[in-house]
């Protein structure tokens, strides 16, 4: 028999989770409720059912993909099903909020995606309510399977660790871009720089997931006494990167902590 999932909001996030689902080896019956209709068409021609919010929330699984600032406007007063299982991807409303939306009794998975799950190599941070079975978890991860890297922790991680997780990513990009202007600036063409420094940092990413030396090690293996490598890990040390890029996640973790109020 089909799992019914349905996803509430299919925009940029809610969009890439969708796919992700669609992609999984279950056998789904998947609504979608939007209000861009070009949106709708685009997860209709993919076989999904456009529905309403009442009845989406019906289903077996229902992804909650609505902005924070709306979710309280667009959920509350909803009936829900005793028997569904609710998937809340808003940021800063924890479960204890949740409940006071849904019941008391909802059964809730709260989660924590990041971009990259658009290209199915994301991470998705997980937490549940007390009311969440193992059965439900394993159908869950399945469903997710496609996304990247799914896993539950306790809600804590959503704030520290999803910190990491899900402000990385624009960190990284402005890495990656200041890696391609400085080859520009010594006489790369602006595209094949783009091109080389996402490629790079791509490997270097898969090479130390696959390799059991430290990330330190890794850095030294590549730096040579006297080479060019370490001329330049000089300049980075010489302009605190570490400690730049600790403050940069302790403004996000602290402006997490305030919109989490």
């Amino acid at each position: 028999m089909a799992i019914t999932v349905s996803f509430i909001g299919v925009g940029n996030m809610g969009g890439a989770l969708c796919e992700a689902v669609l992609n999984s080896e279950l056998e789904l019956k998947v609504l979608v409720v939007d209000r861009n209709k070009e949106k709708l068409e685009r997860f209709i021609a993919e076989g999904c059912v456009e529905s309403t919010i009442e009845e989406a929330m019906t289903a077996d699984y229902v992804f909650m993909g609505v902005k924070p600032q709306v979710f309280a406007s667009t959920f509350g007063g909803q009936p829900v099903n005793e028997e569904s299982v609710y998937i809340s991807m808003a940021a800063a409303i924890n479960i204890e909020k949740l409940k006071t939306l849904l019941g008391t009794q909802a059964k809730i998975i709260r989660i924590m995606p990041n971009t990259p799950v658009t290209v199915g190599d994301g991470v998705v941070i997980s937490c549940c309510s007390k009311e969440i079975g193992q059965k439900e978890k394993t159908t869950y991860l399945r469903l997710m399977a496609r996304a990247g890297l799914v896993e539950f922790m306790d809600e804590e991680a959503i704030d520290t660790l999803g910190v990491l997780t899900g402000c990385g990513p624009a960190y990284t990009f402005m890495y990656i871009d200041a890696l391609a202007k400085a080859a520009v600036s010594v006489g790369v063409e602006p595209e094949v720089a783009k091109k080389y420094a996402i490629a790079m940092v791509k490997g270097s990413a898969s090479y130390a997931e696959a390799s059991s030396k430290t990330l330190e090690e890794l850095r030294k293996n590549v730096c040579s006494p006297g080479g060019t490598t370490i001329e330049g890990v000089m300049k980075l040390e010489e302009k605190d990167l570490y400690s730049t890029v600790e403050e940069a996640l302790k403004a996000s973790y602290e402006k997490n902590k305030v919109l989490s109020k």
